[in-house]
């Protein structure tokens, strides 16, 4: 669950809470769940999703070749960074403005992040970093992803508040393991750091401003999230105590399961202010993109 980045200034960020939750109830009948494949792909993955329902993600082609998409208006459109080798689709706002990652010829291991806005991308990236990635976008174009200074097993965060850079770490994280994913138009930030202690626990952390609040499913080593909507809610997936992993939505101090029908794994990446959650499952050794609607009770 650790991304790539890494290293350099970290701002003086103070107050962390650490909350008590309560177990999992596994209600996939609460949702409706529809599948979505890029055609003709190898595997999909849906990654992002805006307050109409347009999604963006990745897929493979049946070469291996990974490619950005976008779903909008029920219409497929493959994203290619120029020149680039690898490019996925992370976020997508109300403006269609699309975030992601992308990787060079000369870099193969290495990452960038873009913006694309209608049919103009531009790179952009943590200021001074080597490799950097866009991992979420809100309203107001703020974005937030992770960076390193040439480990790209390692990762600082990052987020911009109005077009201004901000790095950061978790308080009493273990080094350059921080990993931000979601960012909502309030300027919460949801992801995921490593323990400090036990390299093999992984916590998860809701961030606004200076405080931060860890999350943890109760007795799972993995908690993190991925994606977080205006009020608040968060999704992501834990290893729980039963030592396999669950996709799950975190609202209001109650942890939910996602399981899509018939999947082995279901892996929650983003939730809209309507209670729409994408992400992608497997089943039968293959992998498929979701998107999964709340049905509402009478």
């Amino acid at each position: 669950m650790r991304r790539f980045l890494s290293l350099l200034a970290v701002i003086n960020l103070v107050g962390v809470v650490a909350t008590a939750q309560k177990a999992a109830t596994s209600s996939p009948a609460s949702y409706s769940y529809r599948s979505i494949d890029y055609p003709g792909a190898a595997l999909t993955q849906v990654f992002g999703i805006n307050e109409r329902g347009d999604v963006v993600g990745s897929y493979n082609d049946t070469d291996g070749n990974t490619h950005g998409f976008s779903l909008v208006n029920g219409r497929f459109s493959r994203i290619d960074y120029p020149g680039s080798i690898f490019t996925a689709a992370r976020g997508i706002n109300d403006d269609d403005v699309i975030v992601g990652a992308f990787t060079r010829a000369d870099d193969p291991n290495g990452g960038h992040g873009y913006v694309l806005r209608g049919a103009t991308f531009s790179q952009v990236d943590f200021p001074g970093s080597v490799h950097s990635g866009i991992l979420g976008v809100n309203e107001a174009g703020d974005i937030t992803g992770s960076y390193d200074l040439g480990d790209i097993n390692t990762g600082i965060g990052y987020l911009t508040e109005n077009g201004r850079f901000v790095s950061f770490e978790v308080p009493n994280s273990a080094p350059l393991t921080t990993g931000p994913h979601g960012i909502n138009d309030a300027g919460f930030v949801a992801g995921f750091f490593g323990d400090s202690i036990d390299p093999n626990v992984t916590h998860a952390f809701l961030k606004f401003r200076s405080q931060f609040t860890i999350v943890d499913y109760p007795g799972a080593t993995i908690t993190g999230f991925f994606g977080i909507n205006e009020r608040g809610d968060a999704v992501g997936g834990c290893t729980c105590v039963d030592g396999r992993p669950h996709g799950i939505l975190y609202s209001r101090g109650q942890f939910t399961f996602i399981v899509y029908p018939g999947a082995t794994h279901t892996r929650p990446r983003a939730i809209n202010d309507r209670g729409q959650i994408v992400g992608f499952f497997d089943v039968a050794g293959v992998t498929h993109g979701f998107v999964a609607t709340p049905v509402r009770k009478n």
